[in-house]
């Protein structure tokens, strides 16, 4: 699997990423892992 559709979409700056954008990130991860 490549992460480059992911980080394309989803940018987190080095040390700045919320919980709330850490879940985000995870479900959409997850998904398209399933899909």
């Amino acid at each position: 699997m490549s992460l480059t559709s992911a980080e394309s979409v989803l940018r987190v700056e080095k040390g700045h990423a919320a919980p709330e954008e850490l879940a985000a990130i995870t479900a959409v991860l997850m998904a398209r892992a399933a899909a």
